[in-house]
């Protein structure tokens, strides 16, 4: 199946310029090749209005990662084609994977690919502005030592500038959280790898969320799975150190709400320590979704939750984007949200 890549930018009130369109049915081309495919764009947004766009390019029976930069104007800053960022042996089926900016406008990218002896392994890149691979052209491969696997990597940031990169591990016996810490230059700061993980390989945790904390602290919210589909999943937190040390003696159990497997939270500091969180749940009985959000303090109090029911016609879709005014949030569909303070 041919895809065709394109960004759906709202432009009615926004002057126009350069590359980008007025017109919905023609929108701007990121990259659209006849004949290949083209997938899962993520996108970040740099202090100075410039937009990194990443995407799975199929070429060859590959999967390709690449990388485009397109300034205020919509202008393609790494030409037609894009910046090729890997062309390393990609599984046939592609997972989900993260992009985020950096202090310093870079691009961080993390992903999972089978370079590594046909086993999927996480892998991430950092790339300037000009297109520089400041991480070295490989990238940095990310292996916990004990898993069989690695999938759906979680990119962070400490405010001391440094990086957080959370996966799912697993073996045959188990799954669990992985977490590494690369300062800027991308040096491995942590000589194990930090785990989320049940030592009786009973319970399975996923679905890692990051949040700096203080100067070089994080949160980490998770959820432990329990069956498959709409099983109880419960999530938890927990604060780490600069060192990879849990800083509360025991895991906060934050919500016992039944959340899909398919389902990944989201997260985002308050600026105080703490940090807004929010989930999607379907109700069985009323077939709704409802959604939770909570706020939690630096010293592990859940301070409230508040339940939002969205309409039936929601539920085919239960995605959304927490906005950083910390009371808004962008739900499915293009509708915004505000909370009351």
């Amino acid at each position: 199946m041919r895809y065709l890549l394109v960004l759906l930018f709202s432009l009615s009130n926004l002057p126009l310029n350069a590359q980008w369109s007025n017109n919905l049915l023609s929108n701007t081309e990121v990259k659209d090749s006849i004949g290949f495919e083209e997938s899962v764009p993520l996108s970040a947004t740099t202090s100075t209005g410039k937009t990194y766009i990443s995407y799975f390019a199929q070429y060859n029976g590959n999967y390709q990662m690449r990388l485009q930069l397109l300034d205020s104007s919509g202008n393609k800053l790494f030409g037609q084609a894009g910046l090729l960022v890997s062309n390393n042996p990609q599984s046939t089926a592609i997972f989900r994977y993260d992009l985020k900016t950096d202090a310093n406008d870079n691009a961080i990218i993390a992903f999972q690919d089978i370079r590594s002896g046909g086993a999927l392994n996480i892998v991430t890149y950092k790339i300037d502005e000009q297109g520089n691979f400041l991480w070295g052209s490989n990238g940095i491969l990310l292996v916990d030592p004990v898993s069989t696997e690695g999938l759906g990597p979680k990119i962070g940031f400490t405010n001391a500038g440094n990086v957080i990169i959370a996966w799912n591990a697993s073996s045959s016996n188990s799954s669990w959280v992985a977490l590494q810490k690369l300062t800027s230059t991308g040096t491995l700061t942590w000589a194990n790898t930090l785990r989320v993980i049940d030592s009786s390989f009973i319970k399975k945790y996923t679905r890692p969320t990051l949040i700096p904390v203080d100067t070089d602290d994080f949160a980490l919210l998770y959820v432990e799975q329990t069956g498959f589909g709409l099983g109880v999943s419960n999530m938890y937190a927990q604060r780490y150190n600069a060192f990879g040390g849990s800083v509360w003696s025991t895991p906060v159990h934050v919500s016992t709400k039944t959340i899909s497997f398919f389902y990944f939270c989201e997260a985002i500091s308050d600026g105080a320590g703490g940090f807004l969180s929010a989930s999607v749940l379907q109700i069985i009985t009323s077939h709704q979704l409802a959604m939770y959000m909570f706020s939690m303090s630096i010293v592990m109090v859940i301070y409230g939750m508040r339940q939002v029911i969205l309409p039936a016609i929601w539920q085919i879709r239960n995605d959304f984007v927490m906005q950083p005014d910390f009371h808004l949030l962008m739900l499915p569909f293009g509708y915004l949200s505000r909370l009351p303070t």
